[in-house]
């Protein structure tokens, strides 16, 4: 885990790596959602998710142990373009999904696009630099996908939590990404269900003519 003593100098070094630290923004641990049941229950409501479309979750309940665990990954103060990522991310998994029922797909093609919605949302999580200063000052990255930020800071003891726009990842940042992110939040049977599936996949727009 890197750890820097000189935050000055860490601002400077990531700069010069193509990091900004232009738009930082500070939330306090204690906000940061620590129970990804609670968190999804205030998105569902925030997007205004009816409940007939909420009976996804009664069909494949799959998809919702993978957005509660989402939620504990990232919380809803991770940003996104225009608001809490894991609220955009959620709300496109449901449109991908509606989309593939009335283009009349089978039901697991559907549940894979869900499933890739979330999958993708890797690359936006690693556009944002997340980090925490210590007691001394030394600034500390979180090790993307491997713990909840909420538990990771916690248990720094620290107060905030900080997040700033990052570089475009690479190709192989986002491929690993990607996988590091399934592997925390969904099953080894949704892996491969898209893995299996996801090839056999065509543009929507095409099975919609």
């Amino acid at each position: 885990m890197e750890k820097v003593t000189d935050i000055k100098q860490y601002a400077i070094d990531k700069a010069k790596a193509g990091y900004s630290m232009v738009g930082q923004e500070c939330v306090r641990v204690a906000e940061l959602d620590r129970h990804g049941d609670q968190a999804l229950k205030a998105i569902l409501k925030a997007i205004n998710l009816n409940e007939e479309r909420r009976i996804v979750f009664h069909a494949w309940p799959n998809l919702q142990v993978a957005c509660v665990k989402y939620c504990e990954l990232v919380s809803r103060k991770y940003p996104g373009v225009r608001g809490p990522l894991a609220d955009e991310t959620i709300e496109k998994a449901f449109a991908a999904f509606d989309l593939s029922t009335r283009c009349r797909e089978p039901e697991i093609y559907s549940m894979v696009r869900f499933l890739n919605v979330l999958a993708d949302s890797s690359s936006a999580i690693q556009m944002i630099n997340v980090y925490v200063l210590d007691r001394r000052g030394a600034a500390i990255p979180w090790p993307y996908f491997t713990q909840p930020i909420s538990a990771w800071a916690r248990k720094l003891d620290v107060e905030e939590v900080c997040f700033s726009p990052a570089p475009i990842p690479s190709g192989d940042e986002i491929s690993g990404g990607r996988d590091f992110l399934c592997a925390h939040v969904m099953t080894i049977n949704d892996i491969g269900k898209m893995k299996a599936i996801s090839s056999m996949l065509q543009p929507l727009w095409v099975k919609a003519v």
